[in-house]
C-alpha cells in the first residue's frame, strides 16, 4: 500500500531518459515517484511496457503511472478512447512489481469496471480532476469514485476561493469514515492550505514538484517547500495554525519566518499563506468559534493587503495601538474571543530608531492605507514632522488629519524637503515591476529611504536611493520585527528574533 502522509514527487520530462536522470534527485525527496507518462513524447502507448520498464527498474520507491494526455496535449493530438484503454490494458502486465501504482481518472476506471476485464484494482488510483472548479456538491464526485473498486481515491480540483477547501475537508472527513484511502487537494493559490494540511488530517499523499518549472498542477509547491518550509512530515492532525490573510500572499516571506521559528524551538505549528479575497465569508467560515466550518486549532493571523483596516470590524477587542492607529495586522484567537493588534508600529520604528533621531525629523510618507496609517501613528508618537503623499488626497486627508501630518498630492515631493522618505504602496512588490512610487530624481543623498515592500532583493526605489547616495533600509527588516512580536502574541514564547534575520538572509 503507499504509506501514509507521504510526499510524492512527479517526475516531469519531455523524454523517457530525461526522466531517468530525474530518478535520483526524486528519491532523495520523495516517499512515491509519479512518472507522468503523457508529458513524454517518446512515451509509446502502442508499446508502453516497453517504454515504462526501465523506468519503473530504476527506483525502488513506490510508483504512480500517469497518463492523461487530455491535460497535456492540443486535443488533435490526444489518442482515442479505446486506444487509451489498450494502453492501460497492457501496463496492467507490471503487477508483477508490487510497487506499481495505476492512476486512471473516472471515466477509465468506470469503463473498466462495467467491461468486467481483470484489473488489479487493489492497485488502481481512480481519480478525477477538475482545473476550473470544485464542484458542488462534491459528495457526489466522492460517491462516483467510491462506487469503483479502486484501492485509492483522488480528488483534485481547481479552488477559485478559499472556501471551496471547505468542502474538499468534507469529503476528506467522509473518506476516513468510509476507510477509504483518499488523496484530496485543490489547485491554485486558494489551495495552498489543503497541500499541506490534507496529509496531517488523513489525506493518503500530497504532490511536491522537484522545481517551480515542474509543477504538474497550478498552486503545487516543491518538494522542498513541503519538507523544510512546511514539515508535512511533522506536523499532525493537533497542529497549531497561523497564517497570513491577504489578496496576494503567495510571495510572502511570512511563511518563512514564522515556520523556521517553529522549527527551531520543536513546535507543533504551522503558518500557511491564505490568499482570502471576502475576509467576512472567511471570517465566519473560517475563524469565528461559533460559526465556522473548519474544525481546526486556528490560533492567529497575520493581517495584510487589502484587510488591515476591514479587519477591524470582527474583533471583539482591539489593542490600544491597533485602536489609535485604525488598522490592524494580528489577529489572535483567545479562546471565544478574536483580539486584534498591530505590530506593524514597532516593525517599522526600530529600523528607523537604529539609525536616526525621530524627534523633529521631517518624514515623507507615501500612501495613505493601513501600513501608512501604522507608520504615521508611530511617527507622532516618536516626535517626528510628518507629510503624506498619496494620489488619493481625500483618503491621505484623513490619515494627516488623525496623527497631525501635513498632506498633499504623490506629485508633489518636490516641494517637501526630507530627512526621511518611507514608501508604505505596494509599488515595487513583484519582482519584475521596475517602477517606482515617485521619480527617482527626487532622491536626496545623505537621506534616508526606507520601503515597506518586503522583497529579499532591493526594490526598485531602494537601488535608485542607494545609488543616490541615501541610507536605504529594506522591508524584510520591518517585516522580521513585526513577525517575532506577531509569533510571541501567538505562541506565549519569546521570538528567536536571530533565527529569524537568518533565515531571510539578515544579520
Amino acid at each position: 500500500m503507499l504509506p501514509p502522509r507521504a510526499i510524492a514527487i512527479p517526475v516531469v520530462a519531455p523524454t523517457l531518459s530525461e526522466a531517468l536522470r530525474r530518478v535520483a534527485e526524486a528519491e532523495r525527496l520523495g516517499d512515491v515517484i509519479e512518472f507522468r507518462l503523457d508529458y513524454m513524447a517518446d512515451f509509446s502507448p502502442a508499446d508502453p511496457v516497453y517504454s515504462v520498464r526501465p523506468l519503473v527498474n530504476a527506483t525502488t520507491r513506490p510508483i504512480i503511472l500517469t497518463y492523461h494526455p487530455a491535460f497535456t496535449r492540443q486535443p488533435e493530438q490526444v489518442p482515442p478512447f479505446e486506444d487509451q484503454v489498450a494502453c492501460w490494458r497492457a501496463l496492467f502486465s507490471l503487477t508483477n512489481v508490487d510497487r506499481v501504482y495505476f492512476d486512471l481518472d473516472l471515466q477509465l476506471a468506470r469503463w473498466f469496471q462495467s467491461s468486467g476485464e481483470p484489473v488489479p484494482w487493489d492497485r488502481v488510483i481512480a481519480s478525477y480532476h477538475n482545473f476550473t472548479e470544485t464542484p458542488q456538491p462534491l459528495s457526489l464526485v466522492y460517491e462516483q469514485l467510491a462506487a469503483t473498486p479502486a484501492a485509492v481515491l483522488k480528488i483534485a480540483t481547481h479552488a477559485q476561493v478559499i472556501s471551496d477547501n471547505l468542502r474538499l475537508f468534507d469529503v476528506l472527513a467522509r473518506a476516513i469514515q468510509d476507510h477509504r484511502p483518499l488523496i484530496a487537494l485543490t489547485m491554485g493559490e486558494a489551495g495552498f492550505m489543503s497541500r499541506i494540511l490534507s496529509p496531517a488530517w488523513g489525506g493518503l499523499l500530497t504532490f511536491g514538484a522537484l522545481t517551480e518549472h515542474e509543477a504538474t498542477a497550478p498552486g503545487q509547491l516543491t518538494a522542498e517547500q513541503l519538507i523544510h518550509l512546511f514539515r508535512v512530515r511533522q506536523i499532525d492532525q493537533d497542529v497549531n495554525i497561523a497564517g497570513v490573510i491577504g489578496n496576494a500572499v503567495q510571495h510572502s516571506l511570512s511563511p518563512l519566518l514564522h515556520n523556521t521559528a517553529y522549527q527551531h524551538r520543536s513546535l507543533n505549528w504551522v503558518y500557511l499563506p491564505l490568499q482570502v479575497t471576502d475576509l467576512s465569508a472567511f471570517m465566519r467560515d473560517f475563524v469565528r468559534r461559533s460559526t465556522r466550518r473548519m474544525n481546526w486549532h486556528l490560533r492567529g493571523l497575520s493581517v495584510t493587503i487589502p484587510h488591515k483596516v476591514e479587519a477591524i470590524r470582527f474583533v471583539d477587542a482591539l489593542d490600544p495601538v491597533a485602536e489609535q492607529v485604525g488598522a490592524l495586522n494580528t489577529l489572535v484567537m483567545d479562546g471565544e474571543r478574536i483580539i486584534g493588534y498591530n505590530t506593524d508600529v514597532e516593525g517599522a520604528m526600530r529600523p528607523l530608531r537604529q539609525r536616526i533621531q525621530l524627534r523633529d525629523a521631517r518624514v515623507v510618507v507615501l500612501g495613505a492605507g493601513g501600513a501608512a496609517r501604522a507608520v504615521c501613528f508611530g511617527l507622532q508618537r516618536e516626535g517626528a514632522r510628518v507629510t503624506v503623499l498619496a494620489r488619493d488626497v481625500p483618503k491621505a486627508a484623513d490619515v494627516a488629519r488623525q496623527f497631525n501630518a501635513s498632506v498633499d498630492t504623490l506629485s508633489a515631493l518636490a516641494r517637501y524637503p526630507h530627512d526621511v522618505l518611507i514608501n508604505t504602496t505596494p509599488v515595487g512588490m513583484q519582482d519584475a515591476d521596475p517602477v517606482t512610487p515617485v521619480p527617482t530624481d527626487l532622491l536626496i543623498p545623505g537621506t534616508v529611504v526606507f520601503d515597506l515592500v518586503a522583497r529579499r532583493d532591493e526594490t526598485p526605489l531602494l537601488e535608485a536611493a542607494r545609488a543616490a547616495g541615501c541610507a536605504v533600509i529594506g522591508g524584510v527588516e520591518m517585516l522580521v520585527y513585526q513577525a517575532a512580536q506577531q509569533w510571541e502574541l501567538w505562541t506565549n514564547q519569546t521570538a528567536p528574533l536571530e533565527v529569524m534575520f537568518k533565515s531571510v538572509g539578515l544579520h
